[in-house]
């Protein structure tokens, strides 16, 4: 079976069946995080509504770092990162780093194998900045930099200055350029309407939005599919080539399930000028939540009788 059987298979299967079927799979990704105690969307929310958008963007930092590992237990570390922070009264280390001491809780119930790797971030952070805000005000020079219309240059100046940091390689670099538009997302579901106006309204913000429609995450979900379908080692470069033949409403649709709170104008300037990069990203997070849902999936789950997994038969098999 060929990869191009997906994107085959996207065109042809009736739009509003495909929308239902994602609802279902984004439903039973809900349920497994919160059977497995890893849910955070309520806390980000939580840690997040009423503080500036400098803290968006460093929350989002933080978080993106420890998507290393397992799905589950990456949040689960998160989340015991986010009660170390409370208990601390740290404040995240937004307004400034502690000296000498560590920088994160000792993880347990589950252990985070990754956690040398975010301490070595933080730790390089703390050598170079007094807090994650002054951090911050060099992300927003570089956001300041460029247009909205430049947004694909935004986006490569931003993974280039992530990837600085040692233990920061391409995949958590794309998170973190994804992350703000997942917690503006967020804020908006969860009826936060007027912070989302006003978090809106900021230039960088809505820049960093932009750029985020160019993350393409390949993490192991992602990598396994490719593998099955014999295709190794897979780049950014391989999910492009299928979106170019994706079809433009098919690309709006699973724009619009993800970009919800862009307004129709912006959605219309993204697709029109960078459609293959809007299909690339989309094609990444069906591919990954497919993946994830049969990966993590409980038998009382029953995924076989998921609508997605039918109507696509066996690609995702």
């Amino acid at each position: 079976m060929s990869v191009n059987e997906l994107v085959d298979f996207l065109n042809k299967v009736d739009l509003k069946s495909l929308n239902a079927s994602l609802n279902e799979l984004e439903d039973t990704t809900h349920k497994i995080f919160l059977r497995t105690g890893s849910e955070l969307d309520e806390v980000f929310v939580h840690e997040t509504r009423s503080e500036s958008a400098e803290f968006l963007i460093w929350f989002s930092f933080l978080r993106s770092n420890f998507l290393r590992g397992k799905d589950i237990i990456s949040n689960k570390a998160f989340k015991q990162f986010i009660d170390f922070c409370i208990r601390s009264k740290n404040g995240y280390y937004f307004q400034g780093f502690p000296k000498g001491c560590d920088l994160l809780p000792r993880f347990n119930k589950p252990k985070f194998r990754n956690a040398l790797a975010v301490e070595e971030v933080l730790g390089q952070l703390r050598e170079k900045y007094a807090s994650g805000n002054e951090y911050v005000a060099k992300i927003r020079k570089i956001v300041e930099n460029y247009e909205i219309e430049e947004s694909h240059r935004l986006y490569l100046a931003l993974i280039s200055e992530f990837m600085e940091l040692k233990h920061i390689a391409r995949k958590i670099a794309n998170a973190i350029v994804g992350e703000v538009s997942y917690q503006m997302r967020l804020l908006k579901e969860y009826g936060e309407q007027e912070r989302f106006n006003a978090l809106s309204r900021e230039t960088y913000i809505r820049s960093l939005m932009f750029a985020s429609c160019f993350n393409v995450m390949i993490d192991t979900h992602v990598r396994n599919f490719f593998e099955k379908h014999h295709v190794k080692n897979v780049e950014q470069s391989v999910l492009l080539l299928l979106a170019r033949d994706m079809k433009p409403e098919v690309v709006e649709l699973l724009f619009k399930r993800s970009y919800s709170w862009l307004n129709e104008s912006d959605r219309s300037f993204v697709l029109g000028k960078y459609h293959d990069y809007v299909g690339a990203n989309m094609l990444e997070k069906i591919i990954w939540e497919a993946g994830f849902v049969r990966k993590n999936s409980s038998k009382d789950e029953q995924i076989g009788d998921l609508a997605f997994y039918k109507l696509s038969g066996d690609i995702f098999s």
